[in-house]
């Protein structure tokens, strides 16, 4: 998940990550922001994303293309250039013919919604891409999350799950986040992480990865950030996180220069560690 904000200062790296990210056959970038940074960039750069809409109109993700190197956007609370028609039916408002547009929803134009509560994801499209976000959380091994606060419970269920009881490693890049002896510490936590190529967190002494998990939990049990916190997963193993408390800009420069060379690194490294942990099951 990608802020706006930061999206606009790296744009000449967005091209560095697609190259690695092709290595995979495939790219899927989940966000919650609702602007259009991504697409623009890489509809100028004539590889326009697939949101599950066809001539305007939505498709959803069953009729995904089969496209190498194709940028799959799951826009999870929506978009500024998609609207709601009083028909119930959701479009692309550049692509509307004139009749629909005396039908527009005045309070989904745009069509959005927010991280509080979940109610809303019951409808559609946020339904679909809320589904296709999961299965493919369940899919990978390594999740990085990117300029993300936490502070969407819902978003953070399905985050929790997709790493509960396996080796799979949750990568957080975010240099404000976390509880506040971690942030007291901010100096002596940026002169640890010089001391690693990957820029991974050292913890000064006296906090771990366990107060990172219980900072997590804290969030899922706060009645602010959700409707009925008694329901949201709570517990996340400390071990399943890394943090890598640095900026946008400065984790796309470190990790996608030279063909993503410390990035590749960095996956062959967990790669060898679970090999090692896990001698006899087969790849």
């Amino acid at each position: 998940m990608i802020h706006t904000e930061t999206l606009l200062q790296i744009q000449n790296s967005i091209s560095q990550l697609l190259q690695v990210a092709r290595l995979s056959n495939e790219e899927y970038i989940p966000v919650e922001d609702y602007y259009m940074v991504i697409e623009n960039y890489f509809t100028e750069n004539h590889n326009k994303p697939w949101r599950g809409f066809v001539s305007g109109e939505w498709r959803g993700f069953e009729e995904e293309p089969i496209d190498f190197g194709r940028i799959n956007l799951y826009k999870l609370h929506g978009s500024l250039d998609w609207v709601r028609l009083d028909s119930g039916e959701f479009k692309e408002e550049e692509k509307l013919n004139e009749q629909d547009k005396g039908h527009i929803e005045d309070e989904h134009s745009p069509y959005l919604i927010f991280g509080q509560g979940t109610k809303t994801f019951s409808v559609e499209p946020f339904f679909t891409l809320i589904q296709h976000f999961r299965t493919k959380l369940k899919e990978k091994s390594y999740i990085f999350v990117i300029g993300y606060s936490f502070f969407d419970p819902y978003i953070n269920n399905l985050l929790i799950d997709s790493v509960k009881g396996t080796s799979k490693k949750l990568i957080i890049i975010n240099p404000i986040f976390g509880p506040e002896q971690l942030k007291s510490e901010k100096d002596k936590v940026v002169q640890l992480i010089t001391k690693d190529e990957f820029l991974r967190i050292q913890y000064p002494d006296g906090i771990s990865d366990k107060n990172l998990a219980n900072y997590i939990e804290d969030i899922q049990k706060n009645s602010f950030y959700s409707e009925l916190p008694e329901f949201n997963i709570k517990k996340i193993n400390a071990e399943s996180l890394e943090f890598l408390p640095i900026g946008t800009k400065v984790f796309f420069e470190k990790y996608f220069n030279n063909g993503g060379e410390i990035f590749i690194k960095l996956i062959s490294e967990y790669e060898s560690k679970k090999a090692d942990e896990n001698p006899f099951k087969d790849n």
